[in-house]
């Protein structure tokens, strides 16, 4: 594991949870791969396919 990667799962926890992100933000970063499906289920408690893509990476 890279121990230098920024933002983690838990970075982008810490901050939803703080409510600095919505749903749609929090759906980047599963686009660029920050975090997995199961993550932002866990994070939003909604799938990832309730949403139109933002980016087409």
């Amino acid at each position: 594991m890279n121990r230098f990667k920024y933002p983690t799962y838990e970075d982008v926890k810490y901050f939803y949870d703080k409510g600095c992100y919505t749903d749609e933000e929090i759906l980047i970063y599963y686009e660029c791969e920050v975090i997995t499906a199961e993550e932002f289920t866990k994070l939003t408690g909604k799938n990832v396919n309730e949403f139109e893509p933002i980016y087409n990476i």
